[in-house]
């Protein structure tokens, strides 16, 4: 159970492979590296994938504060450091989505390509207080059990209090094992082992970073800075997926430069857990197709940002 030390945060991370392609791998709310272990423990040959908690959850340390999508960014980008990880295989899960975007945007050179998978929109989950259709599940997690009332009230220490009360009660795992499988609709939960290790994962997350998680969505918005973004870019969504709609990203993938849109009808929030082997191809179709290009489009940008810099020293 390898860990590694950022700025006094104690972050737990697993891995798998020992290729020259890197792949980091971001879990979502409520999750931990386990949502990714199916993928890992297929890696084809040629890879190496690292799958870090993020703070507050999994093995990770719990801290206070510091569970904004920018800082679980930051956190991201100090781990990538002190493993000393370059060209990066960018993948991100739902809230893991919106933390791979913006270390997308905040540290261009690291990243190669970034596939999202059931993500975030970038523009946020404001619906998530709004209660509509494709977030009502959140609240069924925390147990609102009449959110039309209470929801235009909430606040992070709502959110925080409320989830630290169901921890210590018995009826926690069920709220967790309906949302957990409502989430990945398509997969066998029955007499499945692994299916409750997850469930044991998102009831060990800090209430912190449950309340911070849900709280930074509501005013995380990227979504101008998209442009930005000069490497190939792919969503992946669920048809029956119950957090993020078709039109959501939708929104999202217009604003990208090289973005492609792929919906999987048969599969919910979570394609990776539900199919990982057509998920391993998905995957390695899309970044071989990417280091087909020549040359990629990043090492482009990357080179001829290198070049003005260049030229603005020897001009001075």
């Amino acid at each position: 159970m390898p860990f590694c030390d950022i700025s006094g945060l104690k972050i737990h991370y697993e891995e798998a492979g020992n290729g020259e392609k890197v792949l980091l791998l971001i879990h979502g709310n409520f999750a931990s590296w386990r949502w990714w272990r199916n993928i890992m423990d297929i890696l084809p040959v040629g890879y190496h994938a690292y799958a870090p908690d993020l703070r507050g959850c999994g093995q990770s340390g719990h801290t206070e504060d510091g569970h904004n999508i920018e800082q679980l960014a930051l956190d991201v980008y100090e781990f990538v450091q002190s493993l000393n990880l370059q060209a990066l295989h960018l993948i991100g899960h739902s809230l893991g989505g919106a933390v791979a975007m913006q270390l997308a945007l905040d540290y261009p050179e690291l990243v190669k390509d970034l596939l999202l998978v059931g993500s975030v929109p970038a523009d946020g989950m404001p619906a998530v207080r709004k209660n509509s259709e494709h977030s009502s599940w959140i609240l069924e997690i925390i147990g609102l059990f009449n959110p039309q009332k209470i929801i235009s009230k909430m606040s992070s220490g709502t959110l925080e209090s409320t989830y630290q009360t169901l921890q210590n009660l018995p009826g926690t795992r069920h709220l967790l094992r309906r949302a957990l499988a409502m989430m990945t609709p398509s997969w066998e939960h029955d007499n499945n082992p692994f299916f409750e290790e997850l469930i044991n994962d998102a009831g060990r997350m800090s209430p912190k970073a449950m309340a911070g998680h849900l709280t930074s969505l509501e005013t995380w918005n990227i979504l101008s800075r998209l442009k930005e973004l000069s490497i190939p870019v792919m969503i992946l969504l669920g048809g029956r997926d119950i957090l993020v709609s078709r039109e959501q990203m939708e929104n999202t993938i217009k604003e990208l430069k090289y973005g492609i849109l792929v919906v999987w009808d048969d599969v919910g929030h979570s394609p990776q857990i539900e199919q990982p082997v057509r998920f391993v191809k998905l995957m390695m179709d899309f970044i071989g197709k990417n280091e087909e290009e020549k040359p990629p489009v990043g090492l482009v940008v990357n080179l001829w940002q290198k070049l003005r810099k260049m030229l603005k020293i020897i001009l001075q």
